[in-house]
């Protein structure tokens, strides 16, 4: 397996070349890191021996460049370029990033040896049990993708720090 680190840098590579340079049109953030996370030229076993960025480095990396990506998503006029038509390459990284998530996740399934994540434990559940969860309602509606174009003339729309799609209804 790659070190997590690794696959956490190369998510946000992923997505400055197609999201922040491709789709944004900016200037590349970290140019010199292109190669150490391309996929294709190192082997999973290789990435140990790669001068990586640390885990700190990688994380302001990574939130620099979904800053970068969200403001490439408000500029997007998600239509004209094959890239961009129905938010295409948006849709194509955040599958990328769940892909690795997987990968880090088994990462961390195979491990042996003592933890390496420390984290508060999960809060108590309160008297009572847990709250109950409202029954959903239905609708007549048929379901769409979450990429589907909407029939609506508003265009989409995300928050600066919130990755959800919506779109304003005519």
């Amino acid at each position: 397996m790659s070190p997590l680190v690794w696959d956490l840098a190369h998510i946000g590579s992923q997505e400055e070349l197609w999201l922040v340079r491709d789709v944004g049109g900016r200037e590349p953030l970290r140019p010199e890191i292109d190669g150490l996370y391309d996929a294709f030229q190192h082997t999973r076993a290789s990435r140990v021996q790669l001068p990586l960025l640390t885990p700190a480095e990688t994380r302001r990396y990574v939130a620099e460049v979904r800053e970068k990506a969200l403001e490439a998503l408000e500029h997007s006029p998600l239509r004209g370029r094959r890239l961009e038509e129905h938010a295409f390459a948006f849709g194509m990284i955040v599958q990328h990033e769940q892909q690795h998530d997987e990968t880090m996740l088994a990462t961390h399934q195979l491990r042996a040896g003592s933890p390496v994540l420390h984290a508060e434990p999960p809060p108590a559940v309160p008297v009572g049990g847990p709250p109950r969860l409202s029954r959903p309602r239905y609708s007549s509606r048929p379901a769409r993708s979450a990429w589907a174009p909407r029939p609506s003339r508003g265009r989409w729309t995300t928050s600066a720090r919130r990755t959800r799609w919506s779109c304003p209804r005519s």
